[in-house]
């Protein structure tokens, strides 16, 4: 069994146990607070320069200006690779999407704020993701790290 040491940095602990080959093993476990993950294709009538030139440079300040959301960060897919698990088995994907768009937030309570501080402060039509993103899915979770001890952040 792993043995759980907590840190004086909040919310994280140290793990120790021992990995498959039997040598000691430490790692980080943090709580990062709720993540909404956003999934998305472009839309048809936009190419992908056209769509980050937007991003960029209109909808991503629109976003920022919300006082509750701490951070953005976004996975695009590597259409080009497969991923495979450690066991070096493929995975059949159920979905695809070109990218996906990670919304942090400290907890549900500043993500409860973020909807509501739109609702008080609505994006003009023109400057939303109306005809650019074909929304797969949103979801919220909530975040875990796992790291290096030397690796904390």
């Amino acid at each position: 069994l792993a043995a759980w040491q907590w840190l004086a940095l909040g919310r994280h602990c140290r793990v120790r146990g021992l990995d498959f080959l039997g040598r000691p093993s430490t790692y980080l476990r943090s709580e990062g607070g709720v993540v909404g993950l956003l999934a998305y294709n472009l839309c048809e009538s936009i190419t992908k320069e056209e769509y980050d030139r937007w991003l960029f440079d209109v909808h991503y300040h629109d976003l920022m200006a919300n006082p509750h959301l701490k951070m953005i960060s976004l996975r695009t897919v590597c259409a080009d690779r497969k991923a495979k698990l450690s066991s070096g088995a493929e995975v059949k994907n159920e979905i695809e999407f070109f990218r996906l768009a990670e919304l942090h937030f400290r907890d549900h309570e500043s993500y409860d704020s973020y909807v509501e501080w739109f609702r008080q402060h609505a994006i003009p039509p023109p400057r939303t993701p109306t005809g650019r993103s074909a929304f797969k899915f949103y979801l919220l979770t909530e975040s875990e790290s796992i790291t290096r001890p030397g690796d904390l952040r």
